[in-house]
């Protein structure tokens, strides 16, 4: 007697369980945080460009500091694609 129950069309969620199971917790766990922290990034604004490294220097030209030179090295990296330029601020 044919079990009436069989099904040879798992589900999607099953497909999805399945596919979970024989993945290390680790990896699973990875890909939860990944996308936890593109939903909390996602409701706030990023920006153009984020800052990988800063580096500034003022030297004071006279005593009395109204002779000052200030020098700034940044080094960003897009966020958005076809950014032709940005605002920086001293």
């Amino acid at each position: 007697m044919a079990d009436d129950n069989h099904n040879d069309n798992p589900s999607p969620l099953d497909k999805l369980i399945a596919i979970l199971l024989r993945r290390s917790w680790l990896d699973v766990l990875g890909d939860v945080g990944k996308i936890v922290r593109r939903i909390v990034q996602g409701r706030s604004y990023r920006g153009l460009y984020e800052v990988l490294d800063y580096e500034a220097t003022l030297e004071l030209e006279d005593q009395r500091g109204r002779r000052a030179t200030f020098k700034k090295r940044e080094k960003v990296r897009y966020l958005q694609d076809n950014v032709i330029a940005y605002q920086d601020q001293a």
